[in-house]
Parts: C-alpha cells; structure tokens; sequence
C-alpha cells in the first residue's frame, strides 16, 4: 500500500466518522448550476453601447435602443448604455476595453487615428465592423455676438469638448484646413456653456446629430451658429472640408431659440455610425451582437415615431459607409431582406437626386435671402450634393 493512498484511506474514514458525505448529491449541486446558468444567460443576451455624455446625440441614441429593444422575460435581448467621452474614445474603447460590445463613432474616426499613430493603427480597419450609419452629424459652432465668421476666432479660447472625442477631432481638421488657430480649452457639457455666458470663452465647438441636447438650452442672446460654407470661410477651406465631409445646414427646427422660422445656418457634417469589434463568427459575443442586430433591423420602424431622436428618421439600414466594412450579420440582414423585395419598382437614381437636390437647393436659397444663384453656382452645388448622394444607396 503507497503512502498517498494510506493518506487518502486515512481521510475517507476520518469523514465517515464525522458523518460527512463522500460526494455531493445532483440535488445538492442544483444551486450552483442554477446560478451558473442564470450567469451565462444574462451575458450572452446583454449587449453593451458606449455613448457619450448624458445630454449628446450619441447617447441618446443608445438609450433610445434599450427602450425599444430591451426584453427581459426570460432569456431576452438586454440593450446596456454606457456613458462614455466621445466618439473618439469610443474608438478606442470598441478596440481595446473588454465589456464593450458597441461604440457609436464618426465615420471618419479610423482617418484621424491611422494620420495620429500610423504604427498602432495601420490595418485598424479589418479589426472594426459597422452595423449601420445612424445619421449626419452636424458641425456646431456657436459662438459669442461679437464672433461673425469662424476667422473671427483665431487666438481665442474655443472649447473642443472632452480630449480624445470626436468634436476635438473635428474641430482640429476644420480649423487646420482653415489654417486658424485658437486657444483650446476642454470643458463637459455644463461648463462649456457657462464659460460661454461669462464670455471666458468665445465658442464652443461640437459636432453632433442636430438638434443636441447640450445646446438646446442656448438661447439667441447667449451667442449665434457661425456658418461654414463657402462664402464665410477662408479662400480654399471649404474646398478642402468638402473633401472629407458632406454639406449640410442647422435649422430652427432643430434650435428654435437661436434661429427664426424659416432660418438655416450652412455647415459641414461626417456620419455617424454604430461600430463593433471583428469578433470571430465562433465566438459568444458574435453570436449576441447578431442577435441585437437581427431585433435592431427587424424593429427599425419603432424608432421613427414617439419619443426618440429626431434623426431616426434619417436612417437608412442599406447606407454604406465608405472606409467600413459591415458587421456579416447585419449584411446578411440586408441581403435577405434585398431578396424578399426583388419585384419592387425599380429606383430612379437620376430622379431621386434632381428632386433631393432640389430640397437642398431651396435651403441654400433661404439662406441667402432668396437671392437667386447663377448657373456655375448652381453647378458646384450640384457637385457637391452628388458626392454626398453617391454614398447613399437607395432608401428601402
């Protein structure tokens, strides 16, 4: 007879004689399995959306999702928001922070971080997938009375928002193909616009899907929306701004406290997108992921009425996002959904952007006091408006 089994002999009489059993019952066991199983559920049916700050577009977003989508009988679907610091962040944090499933970022966030750290983020665009584009992300600057054009800044104090995000991205490209330089500061939401009042700064820089709720408190003798276009930025800014982002126009509808009925203010914007990690089809968190997105498509009409953000209205599941490639759930979503529509009436791509033109051109022309455009102006509209027309299939 081994020691070790003199040992072991030893210890199964010593139990016997305290009365203790040799094993654990099934029965015994059932707790712990049923705690296990409870655990698993919950995290492969729990999907995580990094936001921003509790009154920015993004989070809303976010929020507006778990409403719509949250199911938590039995083993459903379950939609967790996350504050987080901006879409630039949430690049990051999609990349590398375990427990984030979903980012919402700018579309042009893998441009900025490839041109910032080229030996990090070289290939970064086969480690991310989008889902969707969710909207057009409007440049916002508002600033004090005495400020009239966007030059008018150079050397003063500009709030860019959080470090990292992706305001201070936009705010830096803009102002660099401008060649302007201001003094930054970084201020929340809250402090930014009490800065602003006090005049210790003389803008505050944002971009965001309008209207954003951290500028909706703003009124028209706190300051004004400075335009960005062609006629109010410095000889060949705009032309540049044109070759990353698409035109766009902040409305009274969006601020009614800042603009009259009827007023629109140019801008630029980038597009919004919903982001995820290139997570193996193998894997868990695909598997949950796909599952959001399949409740997501299926449900995309909850989002366009009742109380969400005014630019679900704005989506359009088959939009491509140039530079992404699309999470393969959420294609295939797409693809099916493209078969069981074959004999629909075909789209007129030629008609669709005479008559959106149109529209674009009508703001354009309310803008400038209706004062009529000569044909070379209309004709760089034109091409303008086609840029940003030819990333957008067909709406379904």
């Amino acid at each position: 007879m081994t020691a070790s089994f003199r040992v072991f002999a030893a210890l199964c009489i010593a139990l016997i004689a305290a009365g203790l059993p040799l094993s654990v019952s099934a029965q015994d066991r059932q707790p712990v399995s049923r705690y296990e199983e409870q655990r698993n559920n919950l995290n492969k049916n729990t999907v995580t959306i990094m936001g921003s700050q509790a009154k920015t577009s993004y989070t809303e977003f976010a929020q507006d999702m778990q409403n719509v989508l949250d199911d938590l009988e039995g083993n459903g679907l379950r939609v967790l928001p996350i504050l987080g610091r901006g879409g630039g962040q949430n690049f990051v944090d999609v990349l590398f922070l375990q427990g984030i499933d979903l980012g919402i970022v700018e579309q042009d966030v893998i441009e900025n971080f490839k041109k910032q750290d080229p030996a990090l983020y070289g290939n970064i665009e086969s480690q991310l997938r989008y889902i969707l584009k969710l909207s057009n992300s409007e440049m916002h600057f508002f600033a004090r009375p005495e400020i009239k054009k966007l030059e008018d800044l150079r050397g003063k104090k500009v709030s860019f928002y959080k470090p990292g995000s992706s305001s201070e991205q936009a705010i830096m490209k803009i102002l660099g193909a401008c060649e302007i330089e201001v003094e930054p500061i970084h201020a929340d939401t809250d402090l930014g616009n009490e800065k602003l009042r006090s005049g210790e700064i003389a803008a505050i820089g944002r971009i965001s899907g309008a209207p954003h709720a951290a500028l909706v408190s703003l009124t028209a003798q706190d300051g004004h929306f400075l335009p960005l276009d062609e006629e109010n930025l410095p000889e060949g800014c705009y032309e540049k701004l044109m070759k990353s982002y698409l035109p766009a126009f902040i409305k009274h509808e969006h601020y009614p406290n800042v603009l009259q009925e009827g007023e629109a203010v140019p801008t630029v914007a980038n597009a919004t997108i919903l982001a995820t990690f290139n997570f193996s089809e193998q894997t868990e968190r695909y598997q949950s992921i796909a599952k959001f997105v399949r409740k997501l498509f299926d449900n995309i009409d909850k989002f366009r009425d009742g109380p969400r953000h005014p630019k679900w209205k704005e989506v359009n599941l088959a939009a491509n996002v140039p530079g992404w490639t699309r999470f393969k759930a959420a294609q295939e979503w797409i693809d099916g959904y493209v078969q069981q529509t074959e004999t629909a009436t075909p789209q007129q791509p030629a008609q669709e952007l005479t008559v959106a033109f149109e529209s674009y051109l009508q703001e354009r022309l309310k803008s400038a006091g209706g004062q009529q455009l000569s044909p070379s102006e209309r004709r760089a509209l034109l091409d303008e408006f086609s840029k940003w027309l030819d990333s957008q299939p067909a709406a379904r």
